[in-house]
């Protein structure tokens, strides 16, 4: 860190320490000694995950000068920090609240799982002193005993907001809890870009879909948009119908992606209901769909999504991910591809069909040939193993 120091017009500062299983208290506070040096830092990037040992008080030792004022773009991670509390959350609290400028926070939280909805309700109240706040990522993927009320609780901090990022993997998320976007959402008018992640949140259903619809209604300035729904095993075709209602109405989107990977019960007439709704979306230059093992999806379904493809005339990025589809066939694979080699605006193209155990060679030689000789495609990843 000594080095560093040597460099005090810094603008932006990125250290990984991933995996350093000796990182104690002395090595917190070098990093906090030189943070002092620095006057023009706008951004940093702190990756403190997966380093065994870390607590909250070793987190006492981590601090930032009031310099920092200026900065604009804040990351960290403290992934895999088992015995970090929501007393650790409120010693990085401190620290934020020094950043009076800060525009952009990511915070990865993944495996803490000691922390609880009182640790949001932490974060929450920092949120509303960060004023010019327009960006915001939170990762509390497998922090088990969050519940419905700490997503409310940090949902309802999030109003001055252009972007926002939220994964909530296998928490204590139900459809109760996915009512709270569709109360506060109608005050999130500058809201432009939302990515939220509920993998395996077991007890989400088409009940839950019906509340984020809700939601996407009233989001009339929304360009992109990301839901991961994969592993909720409960949710059906006429899920997927409700939530293309919601996303139909978005008038400004831009780019969708979506993912329900892992279901034993939609099947391809969901993905018609899919077809449908996109087509209301005339903007979109980006799709995204993933559908891994979902079993119940043929040849049928695949034909839907090839339609989907006719109704844009400006579509620029595809992603089909049906990896594990294992009724398949070659029949649905060259009606895809068909479809695709129309789509004359298309330059970058991503097909994941691996382990689908119904494609022959032959065919898939012949399609990933064509496909990656269009013309017009400056990015091409096609598999087929």
């Amino acid at each position: 860190m000594q080095g560093l120091r040597r460099i005090p017009d810094l603008r932006n500062l990125n250290l990984s320490f991933t995996d350093c299983y000796r990182i104690t208290e002395a090595g917190l506070q070098s990093i906090s000694k030189a943070f002092k040096s620095f006057r023009f830092l706008e951004s940093i990037c702190l990756d403190l995950n997966s380093c065994d040992g870390m607590t909250d008080e070793r987190l006492r030792s981590l601090k930032f000068p009031k310099t920092f004022s200026s900065l604009k773009n804040l990351t960290l991670g403290f992934c895999h920090w088992d015995q970090i509390t929501n007393e650790g959350l409120m010693l990085i609290n401190e620290n934020l609240k020094k950043l009076t400028n800060l525009q952009n926070l990511n915070l990865n939280f993944e495996c803490c799982e000691k922390i609880t909805d009182e640790g949001l309700r932490l974060i929450n109240e920092t949120l509303k002193e960060l004023t010019l706040l327009k960006s915001l990522n939170l990762s509390f993927s497998y922090c088990r005993e969050i519940t419905n009320e700490g997503l409310k609780i940090i949902v309802e901090g999030m109003e001055f907001l252009q972007s926002v990022t939220l994964n909530f993997r296998n928490c204590q998320i139900t459809n109760e809890g996915l009512k709270c976007f569709s109360q506060v959402f109608k005050d999130f008018a500058s809201l432009h870009r939302i990515d939220l992640n509920f993998t395996s949140c077991s007890k989400i259903d088409d009940e839950g879909l019906k509340n984020i619809n809700e939601a996407l209604k009233r989001l009339s300035q929304l360009q992109y948009l990301s839901l991961n729904l994969s592993y909720c095993q409960a949710i059906t075709n006429q899920g997927l119908k409700t939530i293309v209602e919601g996303i139909g109405s978005i008038t400004l989107l831009k780019s969708i992606s979506l993912d329900f990977s892992g279901s034993e019960i939609i099947t391809d007439q969901g993905l018609s209901h899919l077809n449908q709704g996109l087509k209301r979306n005339a903007r979109l230059n980006s799709i995204g769909l993933t559908f891994r093992a979902c079993e119940n999806i043929t040849d049928e379904g695949l034909d839907s999504l090839s339609g989907t493809l006719e109704s844009f005339i400006s579509l620029q990025r595809i992603k089909f991910d049906l990896r594990g589809c294992n009724n398949i066939t070659d029949k649905g694979l060259e009606s895809l591809s068909s479809a695709l080699k129309g789509s004359s605006s298309l330059r970058s193209l991503i097909l994941d069909f691996s382990r689908c155990s119904k494609l022959t060679e032959e065919c898939t030689d012949i399609v990933r040939e064509e496909l990656k000789n269009l013309p017009f495609l400056k990015n091409a990843d096609i598999l087929f193993e």
